[in-house]
């Protein structure tokens, strides 16, 4: 897969800048693509599966553990109420 090649790149640290609102956008878009392959598929047109193109949610998150990172947080009990609310979606 293309999408993995950046992952095989040895000396990379990975910077993600507020982990959680990354994780609802990529949530979001994956469902959009989802619902547009679906589209797609209805009227009979030719199309990649959204799974052929990119990586899923899960081994997205998998590669990434195996990663150095660094992942910049807002602070504060704010930050704190608003993490919890994506980890419960």
């Amino acid at each position: 897969m293309c999408a993995e090649v950046v992952f095989r790149l040895s000396d990379c640290i990975f910077v993600i800048d507020e982990p959680t609102a990354i994780e609802q956008t990529l949530a979001n878009f994956y469902e959009r693509l989802e619902e547009r392959f679906a589209e797609i598929n209805e009227h009979d047109e030719i199309g990649l599966e959204p799974n052929e193109l990119f990586l899923s949610v899960e081994e997205l998150r998998e590669k990434l553990n195996n990663q150095k990172r660094i992942e910049l947080r807002a602070l504060g009990k704010t930050a704190a109420e608003t993490d919890e609310q994506f980890q419960t979606l």
